[in-house]
């Protein structure tokens, strides 16, 4: 009774600091969504202002202000008058958008905005399972994999859509792999899905297979070692760099993958705190803002986060609790969905972050940034890919001017802004494969 009660004494205070929109929680801004009946799954955002989450027994919430204020668009039900199990959302734009479901209807299609969904035309429930893990390139265009458990939901599935759910390609993949969970492709015909091969969560090995021609072949490029893990969330950085977290309820240590090749190989990363010892939990949602800097999570406890690449790991409480996925949006916000869900404005967060010790590379040694007379910034980067844009932000993450077209390899290029105040300012510019920070300091 009184482990019940404390319980309970937890779960309310959890309610009431993650509910509240205006906190800071290590960087993290929760929202002001309805407290979930298991948790948020989904997340799509469209711009910094409009989204949409989805959660099991819980429905899908539309906002237009970034988080401030959340609108009920579950309009249809499960065949027991329930919200459905939505376990993955994706909108192409504030119209076209698509929420894959565990159990019945499976998949759903919107044209405006959530006021109202069906079932797409061309989508066979019959030989899917239930929709884990999905992915939209245009409002024409949209993939899916399912399901995290075979016993459960059915086998394994890869489905498409290149005509706006017209006509769908249902492929079984159950010959290749045993569940699907989730998927992550750079372009339509290049990417990889992932989940567990040889059983599900408590007794398969996490697999991940790749494709250069979406779909019609498959290469197993990663089959874990450790019996009980899966594959769970993927998040790209980049062109070529990807991130993976591995769900792992056997006796295997906890996982993390990244690739820089596009997913042609993978290492391991293992979890651990900064004295060698694993963290607790089991690894669901990963995201990841810079190469060395990013979090993971997942059911049952707020975020890890990593300063250093992966070389070690810290518990960051209060934070997000019970993530399952993360997407960054405008190349200045990364999003979580979990028990909470919130967002972290990524240059006001590096402007108060320093690279640990441990990290592969510095990414202050990459971008070097000094202020000149008047409202000038020499800017240098030794970043060997081509820079795509160059953005300048205040310490509180406001941008103040915007380089579309510089060179592509900086080399004491100069922004000049004009009038500057007194403070610290952060430099971001943005390469083919990740995100280069500086400060300076204007006196």
């Amino acid at each position: 009774m009184q482990m019940q009660l404390s319980r309970t004494l937890i779960a309310i205070a959890a309610f009431l600091v993650f509910q509240c929109p205006v906190s800071a929680q290590n960087g993290w801004r929760a929202f002001a969504v309805p407290f979930p009946q298991d948790r948020y799954d989904g997340i799509s955002f469209v711009s910094p202002q409009v989204g949409w989450v989805s959660g099991a027994l819980t429905g899908i919430f539309s906002t237009t202000d970034g988080g401030y204020e959340w609108r009920d668009v579950t309009s249809i039900l499960d065949s027991n008058n329930r919200a459905p199990f939505v376990r993955t959302i994706a909108f192409a734009s504030e119209r076209i958008g698509w929420a894959g479901v565990l159990g019945k209807p499976k998949l759903l299609q919107t044209t405006d905005g959530g006021a109202s969904w069906r079932v797409p035309p061309g989508f066979d429930s019959s030989v899917v399972g239930g929709v884990c893990g999905s992915q939209v390139f245009d409002e024409q265009t949209y993939y899916c994999v399912g399901a995290w458990s075979a016993r459960q939901y059915g086998q394994p599935h890869f489905s498409t859509t290149t005509d706006g759910g017209q006509t769908f390609r249902q492929q079984a993949m159950r010959e290749r792999i045993t569940t699907l969970v989730d998927l992550e492709f750079a372009t339509p015909q290049n990417g990889v899905v992932g989940g567990s091969i040889g059983g599900g969560p408590n007794d398969g090995f996490a697999c991940i297979l790749r494709t250069t021609n979406a779909g019609s072949t498959w290469d197993t490029v990663y089959r874990c070692q450790y019996v009980g893990t899966q594959i769970w969330k993927f998040q790209r950085r980049g062109r070529d760099t990807l991130w993976a977290a591995v769900q792992s309820i056997g006796a295997g240590p906890p996982l993390v993958l990244t690739s820089v090749d596009d997913g042609r190989t993978w290492r391991e990363i293992e979890v651990r705190y900064a004295n060698g010892d694993p963290v607790e939990g089991v690894l669901q949602g990963i995201g990841f803002i810079t190469s060395q800097i990013g979090w993971v999570g997942g059911r049952g406890y707020h975020l890890y986060e990593t300063r250093n690449g992966g070389a070690t790991w810290r518990y960051v409480e209060p934070s997000i609790t019970g993530l399952n996925k993360m997407q960054q949006i405008a190349d200045t916000l990364i999003l979580a969905a979990g028990t909470s869900c919130g967002a972290l404005n990524i240059p006001q967060f590096l402007a108060n972050t320093s690279v640990e010790k441990g990290a592969s590379q510095d990414l202050r040694a990459d971008l070097e940034a000094r202020h000149l007379a008047g409202g000038r910034i020499q800017v240098t980067s030794s970043h060997r890919a081509a820079v795509r844009s160059v953005h300048i932000y205040t310490s509180a993450g406001q941008l103040i001017h915007t380089v579309q077209q510089p060179p592509t390899h900086l080399e004491n290029f100069i922004v000049d802004i004009g009038h500057m105040s007194r403070g610290v300012y952060i430099v971001v510019a943005f390469t083919d494969v990740d995100m280069l920070t500086a400060k300076v300091a204007v006196q």
